[in-house]
């Protein structure tokens, strides 16, 4: 490599950081805005002013509220992976997978709330519009997806059956934290035999024997 080839690389891989942190503020930005705000009331305005840069410069990394909402929805999801542990989740008997994924769920939204907020709006603000939001539409089926992976096990095949499983756990988990975060009490800890997380593996179990 010449001294040249060099010095481009260089500044190429430097203009490249450079637009990673740029891109990776907006969405910190976007987090703490859509935490505190909502998702309906936030504005780019709003998330480039957090950010403290010009509106501008947001639509080179995002091109609208759309997608950099997907891109939130897929931070959230990746941080609720990474505290599942899926390769011990995937070994266990089924109802004991459900017990763990609900109560992971509680468990990540107690500690940050704010995500709460962004995963509930954001399936709300799909509604509104059939047409409206496709890239978040994406992230939230990819959330779904992961629950059906859950339930099917190591091994096992996520079909139709499987899959409105997951819609069931995502359902009651989302009806129930809503008001228990909305209205309270806001519990100090939730035991692993709560009738929510109960009421989960009955669910779960009653969909999928009729496969079996």
């Amino acid at each position: 490599m010449t001294m040249q080839s060099a010095g481009a690389a260089a500044r190429g891989s430097r203009r490249e950081r450079k637009t990673e942190r740029a891109r990776a503020a907006l969405l910190d930005a976007a987090l703490r805005v859509m935490s505190t705000r909502g998702v309906y009331l936030t504005r780019i305005e709003d998330i480039t002013e957090a950010a403290d840069v010009a509106k501008g410069s947001f639509y080179a990394h995002f091109k609208d509220k759309d997608d950099i909402l997907a891109a939130i929805v897929d931070l959230i999801q990746a941080g609720f992976r990474e505290g599942l542990r899926m390769e011990e989740l995937l070994t266990l008997a089924r109802p004991e997978r459900v017990r763990r994924l609900v109560l992971a769920h509680l468990e990540f939204y107690r500690e940050l709330p704010g995500r709460f907020v962004i995963m509930h709006q954001a399936r709300g603000i799909c509604m509104q519009d059939a047409s409206s939001f496709p890239s978040v539409r994406v992230a939230l089926g990819e959330y779904l997806e992961l629950l059906a992976r859950v339930l099917a096990g190591r091994g096992g095949r996520a079909g139709r059956d499987t899959r409105d499983a997951a819609l069931m756990v995502a359902g009651l988990i989302a009806g129930y934290a809503s008001f228990r975060f909305t209205v309270g009490p806001r519990p100090a800890e939730i035991p692993s035999g709560t009738s929510l997380v109960e009421a989960c593996v009955a669910a779960v179990e009653a969909v999928l024997e009729r496969r079996e």
